[in-house]
């Protein structure tokens, strides 16, 4: 069992070295890693520390976004839905979707599709 402060400084510095020098998919699963314990609730600080990563790369949102913006995926905060809905609103679009349903046009179909997060194929996140 590795017991707390049992690393002398220089090995100390060399595996923090080792851990902040990665590959590009490796700094990727970092970064994606930060931003799932972001989503968890957890501080930038402790992420910081515990990821070993410098606290401005948790607090710049654009170093930790921008990757996925490059490999193609989006990252956006659900909206909120208002507890005022209009009831004939409501009704209408109910009367509108299910004559979407039982009648539609000879060329038309109906499908349904399930929203997915897509993977990334570097890190598999």
């Amino acid at each position: 069992m590795i017991r707390r402060g049992s690393r002398d400084s220089e090995s100390r510095k060399d595996l923090t070295e080792l851990v902040r020098d990665g590959s590009a998919a490796h700094r990727l699963a970092r970064r994606a890693n930060a931003l799932v314990l972001l989503d968890d609730g957890m501080g930038r600080e402790a992420i910081a520390k515990v990821l070993l990563l410098d606290d401005d790369t948790i607090r710049t949102r654009s170093r930790l976004i921008a990757p996925l913006h490059r490999l193609g995926m989006e990252n956006s905060k659900p909206r909120a839905v208002s507890r005022k809905l209009d009831p004939e609103k409501q009704a209408a679009f109910i009367k509108a979707y299910e004559n979407l349903l039982n009648h539609p046009a000879n060329d038309e179909a109906v499908l349904f599709g399930v929203s997915v997060r897509p993977r990334c194929l570097r890190c598999g996140l």
